[in-house]
């Protein structure tokens, strides 16, 4: 079990496996999120407002502050998590069109674009982002959300 803590948007993660894979995230309360493997199997706890909901003092070495220098998923999601508390958009870089955050999951991150009509949403997965895979991905406006993407993440460029 690894716990970290976020400081700057005040959430923790309890990790109770070392395992990534995609995840179902069941939303318990506006604090609390929970992360099941495809088999049903409890992952990881979020908690937001963790300095209100934890006593993190009794958790003492294992908790491990999260660092501003770390690039790649867990800057991204940290950031995402702010974004999406502040309830701001991200926007992408060349067509500056705004894209919600609607969920953001231990390996994955959903979003509804401004220009989405039918309320559709996309899946970003951190396997797409860590890989420079767009799979069947391949609309402009998807590849601009990754590109942003990567800028928030600090990813090394990826052509």
């Amino acid at each position: 079990m690894k716990i970290t803590y976020d400081s700057e948007v005040d959430a923790a993660y309890i990790y109770l496996t070392d395992r990534l894979e995609e995840a179902e995230t069941r939303q318990i309360d506006e604090d609390i999120n929970l992360d099941f493997d495809v088999s049903k199997r409890l992952m990881g706890i979020e908690v937001l407002n963790a300095s209100e909901r934890l006593d993190l003092k009794y958790f003492g070495p294992i908790v491990e502050e999260i660092g501003r220098h770390v690039p790649g998923w867990p800057t991204l999601r940290r950031e995402l998590l702010r974004l999406k508390q502040k309830g701001e958009p991200v926007k992408t870089p060349n067509q500056n069109v705004s894209n919600w955050i609607k969920e953001v999951g231990l390996n994955d991150a959903v979003f509804l674009s401004e220009r989405s009509k039918n309320g559709k949403t996309r899946t970003i997965t951190r396997a797409m982002l860590e890989q420079g895979n767009l799979g069947k991905h391949t609309l402009q406006r998807q590849s601009s959300l990754v590109k942003a993407l990567w800028k928030i993440g600090g990813y090394r460029k990826i052509d």
